[in-house]
């Protein structure tokens, strides 16, 4: 019955399903699907506390981790979309550690593929998910260990990952990738995942019709780039860049992208002393990556760069 209606119908009703399923013997299954209709419509005003105590004690008392984290996804899915308001009752620091419980119990729960439009009934979701990277990369200084810095850019990641480019106004998608990366500035992964985002992106869209699209996508990208650090990330990047603007038969933006890959595998660093083996083999990749390329290219006028 759960699955069946939908979630406005049944938001009306919560409190009498809550009381049904607690008589039945699989409680945590039956309110992972209610709080997955719920994300529809929120329950009443005044039913909402006694829900979110209801499922929450029952989710607290599962003993199997899978069922757990399967159960407590569907419930930060509702709590981000109707119960955003009780972060304001925390103070700055406590706000910060909820923010990154939320975004790490999303990623736990985000196995399953969950796709999130940036526009429609997703839209609110969306803005709180922001909302609360925005906090964790903004707690992020020069004194915060490696670990931290890499489970942001992990949990950050994720969401970008999880915006749908397939149901959602590719302009849209594209506004909402160019606020990440004015947001997540100090977070090089997460640079790099937004500008591997744009350029699938822009294969989406069918280069004929959007020809000016997928440039702008390009220009996002031409852009984005130089502020990484990793040089070989830079590289690699960059020739990726000039192969889908190759495809995209934008040749003028796919000259300038060779151009700055040929200065950039000119410039590499020598081989840091820690690991030289697998420096220097990942940058032959990428150099071979970039030479490959040049085999296809229409050749320039004037080929001395």
């Amino acid at each position: 019955m759960v699955t069946a209606f939908p979630g406005k119908l049944l938001a009306k009703h919560t409190m009498a399903l809550v009381q049904l399923i607690r008589q039945t013997n699989h409680k945590e299954e039956l309110f992972r699907c209610l709080s997955l209709k719920l994300v529809e419509a929120p329950p009443p005003a005044h039913d909402k506390l006694v829900f979110l105590n209801e499922v929450w004690s029952t989710i607290t008392r599962l003993d199997d981790v899978h069922a757990y984290l399967r159960c407590a996804a569907a419930f930060v899915a509702l709590l981000v979309a109707h119960y955003s308001t009780l972060l304001g009752m925390f103070q700055h620091s406590t706000n910060i550690t909820l923010s990154k419980r939320l975004l790490n119990a999303f990623v736990r729960g985000n196995d399953s593929g969950l796709r999130l439009a940036v526009d429609g009934p997703h839209a609110t979701i969306v803005h709180t998910l922001v909302t609360m990277c925005t906090r964790v990369h903004d707690a992020l200084d020069c004194l915060s260990s490696p670990l931290d810095v890499a489970d942001a850019s992990q949990a950050i990641c994720t969401f970008v990952t999880s915006l749908d480019m397939h149901k959602s106004d590719a302009d849209a998608v594209l506004q909402m990738y160019v606020e990440c990366r004015r947001l997540f500035y100090k977070l090089d992964a997460v640079l790099a995942c937004l500008v591997r985002r744009v350029l699938w992106l822009s294969v989406l869209v069918n280069c004929h019709t959007r020809r000016s699209f997928v440039k702008g996508c390009l220009a996002y990208c031409h852009i984005t780039i130089p502020s990484l650090v990793d040089a070989i990330e830079k590289l690699k990047l960059m020739t990726l860049c000039a192969k889908i603007a190759l495809a995209s038969q934008c040749l003028p933006q796919m000259d300038e992208f060779v151009k700055a890959s040929i200065v950039l595998m000119a410039e590499l660093p020598s081989a840091d002393s820690e690991s030289p083996a697998a420096y220097e083999q990942e940058a032959m990749h990428a150099m071979t990556d970039l030479l490959s390329l040049l085999v296809v290219v229409p050749s320039p006028s004037d080929p001395l760069y």
